[in-house]
């Protein structure tokens, strides 16, 4: 008998009420969920994908009786946790058997310092002291934060935080894990350390629901449940719905890398690592062709600083850049860098490597310490902010933190008022980038109602409508779906392209491969490599120091002796393309 079970599960959220002077909005509307099934069993671990607005954090709310607790609307089918129906108990009466990361996780971070947050739960449950302080011990060490016991969680970076969420939860040591989107601001390392941690509590007997956007790690669940407009779209092992080319891309969903090669070659698809791809290419008789790409190692170098664009402009020169925050450790340690007009770079590290803090350095939010920080050749310091403003946008990871008014339309012309904008030409800028980031219809709505990914591009369109000459972006695809990634960068690569410069911090390896010219890696607050992005992509030493890990297709070109950055890139040099309608290819 599955331990928690959801049987034709239908639920419409209900428009929150608005402020007088405005229209009460229709009721009713699409459901969020219609009718859905799902079964958690004891020592499984199910997987659930789809795209933004496909109904996966609306599964977990109800799940765990957040809805209809805290979430109102109209809620039919029932949930049942052990064999009995949880109608009529409250979020609380599971705390101690259903443990939840919420998408947005700092939400749940309320402590003075990490200790107390992982203790928090445990106690709350009257579990023995000496019991409380193993748990928080052991939690803090198996989610990378061991040491960090006083850390004030406000001091952490947002991959860091994720992990106090999650190790505040499994202190606790429910019956039932669900996660949705644990991975978003984790560095490559941390997503494959948070995957093998949720096959060791499902080995003990756990049951695990995560929701999530990547495929690579996937493939390891037991089940794998794709939604689609609160409907069950797909279900079955990941083995079968993974290489389904065709119903990932209605869904939203990034295809694995291998399966991406093997689709774009004609092949069978199989679900396998770079070492049983290479394989089933020998068995074809494929290989890349001589001299279609790079030897191993033999990738062209960058021009670090842009110094091979003779008369390109210098955007930002920084000198032995140093920033420390109040209560944590040194974040940038003496940062030498050069960044030249029209460059598209991002910056690469482990979580805690400074990438945030040296972006909000180049936004001028933040003033080093230590060194010198120059714009256009005059300190950034001497320039008033409201002018660095103007002329530098910058999209928060959070996009919560730059949210500030009552409706979308008035979110993305807020930024222009406060320029002194006049009524018309907000209205003006309003709706040429609405269309721009896919928000038409929604501009009388409450930003705090959207998904995360629709708040992301309501943070990216207020930027978008006054037109800066640079553009930071971080995290730019958490939230999104493989779809909204791409439209999202397709139009940073447009902006570019127009001669904007673009620097976005990013853990998404394969989004710096196809759209990013240059990359720098930080490592532990210093510059460990700035280079090409193919350059970098292609050194594993490198990624291996700053806690990333080579792309699939870059270790599938490596027992190739080339360097493949993206699949796009191998499929061509083999003699093939990834142009096919989906579905051509064949499953094993």
């Amino acid at each position: 008998m599955p331990i928690l079970e959801a049987r034709g599960l239908r639920f419409a959220y209900r428009p929150p009420a608005p402020p007088e002077d405005r229209p009460r909005p229709a009721a009713g509307g699409a459901p969020a969920l219609d009718g859905v099934d799902v079964a958690l069993e004891a020592g499984a671990l199910t997987a659930v994908m789809g795209p933004t607005g496909a109904g996966k954090s609306t599964l977990v709310r109800a799940l765990h009786r957040a809805i209809p607790c805290f979430f109102r609307g109209d809620l039919a089918g029932e949930v049942r946790l052990g064999g009995s129906s949880l109608e009529g108990r409250s979020v609380a009466d599971l705390a101690g058997e259903v443990g939840v990361v919420f998408q947005d996780f700092e939400y749940q971070l309320f402590s003075s310092n990490c200790a107390l947050e992982v203790a928090f739960g445990p106690e709350n449950l009257r579990v023995p002291p000496e019991e409380v302080r193993r748990r928080v011990a052991r939690c803090l060490e198996v989610c990378g934060l061991a040491g960090f016991e006083e850390r004030e969680p406000s001091t952490l970076s947002g991959g860091e935080k994720q992990r106090l969420a999650i190790a505040a939860v499994l202190a606790v040591e429910p019956r039932v894990l669900l996660l949705d989107e644990p991975t978003t601001d984790l560095d490559p390392r941390g997503k494959k350390d948070l995957h093998r941690l949720l096959l060791r509590l499902r080995d003990s007997g756990c049951a695990v629901l995560i929701v999530d956007t990547e495929t690579e790690e996937i493939s390891r669940a037991d089940r794998l449940l794709l939604l689609s407009e609160g409907r069950v779209a797909g279900s079955g092992p990941p083995a079968g719905l993974l290489t389904d080319v065709a119903l990932l891309e209605r869904c939203a969903v990034r295809s694995p890398e291998m399966v991406q090669v093997q689709h774009g070659l004609g092949l069978p698809l199989r679900l396998c690592g770079p070492e049983e791809c290479r394989e089933l290419l020998q068995a074809a008789g494929l290989r890349p062709a001589p001299g279609a790409l790079p030897r191993l190692g033999d990738r062209p170098a960058g021009a670090p600083g842009g110094a091979g664009a003779a008369g390109v402009p210098e955007i930002f020169r920084l000198e032995r850049a140093r920033y420390a925050y109040p209560e944590g450790e040194e974040a940038l340690r003496g940062i030498d860098l050069v960044i030249r007009r029209g460059e598209f770079i991002a910056l690469l590290g482990a979580n805690g490597s400074g990438k945030t803090t040296l972006a909000k350095v180049l936004a001028g939010i933040l003033e080093p310490r230590k060194g010198s920080v120059s714009f256009l050749g005059s300190p950034i310091s001497a320039s008033p902010p409201s002018s660095i403003a103007r002329r530098v946008g910058y999209i928060f990871q959070n996009p919560d933190h730059q949210i500030a008014a009552a409706t979308v339309a008035e979110e993305v012309g807020f930024a222009l008022a406060n320029f002194g904008a006049s009524r018309e030409e907000i209205d003006r800028r309003v709706a040429e980038v609405l269309p721009i980031v896919g928000l038409v219809g929604k501009e009388g709505e409450d930003p705090y109602v959207l998904t995360k990914g629709e708040r992301q591009r309501v943070a990216l369109a207020s930027v978008l409508s006054y037109g800066p000459e640079v553009i930071i972006m971080d995290e730019p695809t958490t939230g999104l779906d493989e779809r909204e990634q791409r439209r999202v960068m397709r139009l940073l690569a447009r902006l570019n392209r127009e001669g904007r410069t673009v620097i976005i911090v990013t853990h998404a390896l394969p989004i710096v491969a196809e759209f990013a010219r240059r990359a720098v890696v930080l490592v532990e607050g210093s510059v460990a490599a700035d280079d090409s992005a193919g350059a970098v992509l292609g050194a594993a030493a490198l990624l291996g120091d700053a806690g990333l890990d080579l792309l699939p297709v870059t270790r599938l070109g490596a027992l190739h002796g080339v360097a493949a950055i993206t699949p796009a890139e191998f499929v061509a040099a083999c003699g093939g393309r990834l142009a096919d309608p989906p579905g051509q290819g064949r499953r094993a």
